[in-house]
């Protein structure tokens, strides 16, 4: 079998460049993209069912993505690919109708990633609270397990337990951020680990942040109860919901927002979207409730390139063809989670449209999660995990055919056979 760490020992001349070495890439160069597939500079493919999470949310240079770019640099009105944010112009008001009205939201501030719509929601949520009061909530709490992004209030957002080395070597992290268990019982504060669980100061938290589809490291929903409480949680104690839907927004879950699916329901005041959301194009938005959105007033907050014409222009033509396929996009994913159910070799999954993620029985069979995203791509499937033993992403482009999806069902089973057929040679040795 191979060396789960084999990809750390490729060239890295070869591989990087002169890239920084933040990231450990992979001992193959992508020379194309069409579908799901990428094309290798040896003549090869591999599907690509994990793409950072479906960035490319339908695909690469399907027909609806390059209809799209051609759209628009096929205009007789000659529209800008990038216009500074005081110039109002048609396809930011397109797009930002069309996202607030699918979302349920009022107002929305564009951004170009998912940490600075995070950054961006946090701000807000602070803000808001100063306004109101000279001695605000300013206390952000997020759900066990979150991470919300790598820049400074967004890093500190997140739960600092779960991968400790994204803030190593990086000096003082902004203070003022908690966790909370699932039982919205505070366990750690400020980077530090509670002994016990307690409850949270409620009258300086300002806001709750939390993936309502956890997708770091993993993909978690949570039980139709958790939701009930956590609105009774808001009512009691007037604070504030952020949904970080980064991931499983813009359709990933199968829903324009998370908050839509039938066991959620509870609304949030302040939700981020990145990701899929301009079908691979670097966009992402921060959106709030009126009342929320009247903090950001002029100079408050900015993005130089957040809300380019060209990128609301590739949103608008994403949730077009969401208006047509939500279904479609759930029922391909119930495909999915039904033969991960039958499937005796996986022991749990969990998912909600096409984000979805699976961990093999890793102690019966006798191989870890590298091993097996090593094997899959040996069988034309790229996947990914981040942990040895932790789930593995499932996340196709959201306009995947059914035969696709067979054909990748048919190469994980043949990644588990192998597997396991080598595990059972090095016993018998």
């Amino acid at each position: 079998m191979k060396n789960p760490n084999e990809d750390k020992t490729v060239d890295t001349k070869e591989y990087n460049g002169r890239l920084m070495n933040n990231v450990v890439r992979m001992p193959f160069k992508v020379i194309g993209g069409h579908a799901q597939d990428l094309v290798l500079d040896d003549g090869g493919r591999l599907a690509d069912w994990w793409g950072d999470e479906g960035v490319c949310s339908l695909g690469y240079n399907t027909p609806e993505v390059t209809t799209a770019v051609a759209e628009f640099h096929g205009s007789s009105e000659f529209w800008p690919h990038q216009l500074p944010d005081i110039y109002p112009h048609p396809k930011r008001f397109e797009a930002a109708e069309i996202i607030c009205d699918r979302t349920g939201m009022d107002r929305i501030f564009f951004s170009n990633s998912g940490t600075e719509a995070n950054e961006a929601a946090i701000k807000i949520a602070r803000k808001y609270w100063w306004d109101k009061d000279p001695q605000p909530k300013h206390v952000i709490l997020t759900l066990e397990g979150n991470f919300h992004g790598r820049t400074g209030l967004s890093l500190a957002a997140g739960d600092f337990r779960v991968s400790p080395y994204h803030r190593h070597g990086f000096g003082p992290v902004a203070q003022g951020f908690g966790v909370i268990n699932e039982q919205f019982k505070q366990v750690a504060m400020d980077s530090m680990m509670h002994v016990g669980e307690r409850e949270p100061n409620w009258d300086t938290v300002a806001a709750i942040i939390m993936a309502p589809v956890l997708g770091n490291n993993l993909v978690r929903t949570y039980p139709k109860e958790f939701w009930s409480k956590l609105k009774e949680i808001r009512e009691q104690n007037d604070v504030l919901l952020i949904y970080d839907d980064v991931q499983a927004g813009s359709g990933r879950a199968g829903y324009y927002a998370t908050w839509q699916h039938p066991d959620i329901q509870v609304k949030p005041d302040i939700m981020t979207l990145a990701k899929g959301i301009a079908m691979g194009y670097p966009m992402s938005c921060m959106l709030a409730s009126e009342e929320v959105a009247a903090a950001f007033t002029p100079g408050v907050h900015f993005n130089t390139f957040g809300g380019s014409p060209f990128v609301c222009h590739m949103a608008t033509k994403l949730y077009e063809w969401l208006d047509g396929n939500l279904d479609d996009v759930r029922n391909k994913g119930q495909m999915i989670r039904d033969f991960f159910e039958e499937s005796d070799w996986i022991k749990e999954y969990d998912g909600s449209g096409l984000l979805n993620a699976f961990t093999p029985d890793y102690e019966k069979f006798g191989y870890d999660g590298f091993q097996f995203v090593h094997m899959a791509r040996d069988c034309g499937l790229s996947l990914a995990t981040h942990r040895q033993h932790g789930p593995i992403r499932f996340t196709p482009p959201l306009n995947v055919t059914p035969s696709a999806i067979l054909d990748a069902f048919a190469m994980l089973a043949m990644a588990h056979e192998r597997l396991n057929d080598c595990c059972k040679r090095l016993i018998a040795k």
